[in-house]
């Protein structure tokens, strides 16, 4: 997929042509960027709309992708101990709204921002987060909308503690379901959950976690290389 981005806020950095990633963006919690989508099948869609009478032209396709919170580390002495010591590193979850950006009307003089665009499509991607308080604020964000799809990151990773053998610093079963009732989307995809030797709680603990709690057709597991698809509203 092809395109440009342009960031609400948070800077941009330019790699030049050496390879690699040409443009990141650095985005901080809820700070949000838009992806441009460049595709022949828009500019088809859009000659189509502007001969039919009524219809109202879009700007184009675009990904807007927003920093959402997320903790390696549950609050308490702990987390104040790690937020001097460093131990363990930062993390943080997406939400990608997908869809148009509206064009702008010459009629009123104006332009759009880029920013505010008509989703079609909302994913949350929880990142290697435990569930902490700080989640609850992402459904207020969005106004509580429609969530189409979750990708959670389950597997209950841990390291040593200072004073437990083992910390847990991402999201076991039990909280990838308490993550599910949070958020309510409409599909939910395990994902993260077997990478390494570290993870403490497989993924037959949540498949049977939903099924007892009467969740499990609202969601679908991935073998490697297996894809999901879905549209985008328009």
């Amino acid at each position: 997929m092809a395109g440009t981005s342009s960031s609400s806020s948070g800077d941009g950095e330019d790699e030049g042509s050496s390879g690699g990633f040409k443009q990141v963006t650095g985005l901080d919690v809820w700070e949000s960027a838009v992806l441009h989508v460049d595709g022949d099948q828009h500019e088809e869609d859009q000659q189509r709309l502007q001969g039919e009478a009524g219809k109202k032209a879009q700007a184009g396709p675009v990904v807007k992708i927003t920093g959402m919170p997320g903790k390696h580390v549950p609050p308490g002495p702990l987390s104040v101990a790690n937020d001097i010591l460093k131990a363990v590193p930062p993390t943080n979850g997406w939400l990608l709204q997908l869809g148009y950006e509206e064009a702008a009307d010459s009629s009123s003089g104006g332009g759009g921002d880029g920013q505010e665009i008509k989703t079609g499509y909302r994913i949350y991607i929880s990142g290697d987060t435990l569930f902490v308080d700080d989640l609850k604020e992402i459904p207020k964000h969005f106004n509580e909308q429609r969530l189409d799809l979750m990708l959670v990151h389950l597997g209950g990773t841990t390291i040593p503690g200072p004073s437990m053998p083992l910390l847990m610093v991402t999201m076991d079963a039990e909280q990838g379901f308490k993550l599910m009732q949070l958020m309510d989307p409409d599909v939910t995809i395990p994902i993260h959950f077997d990478d390494y030797d570290v993870f403490l709680s497989p993924l037959s603990d949540f498949k049977d976690k939903v099924e007892t709690e009467g969740w499990g057709d609202r969601v679908v597991y991935l073998d490697r290389g297996e894809m999901y698809r879905f549209k985008v509203r328009k």
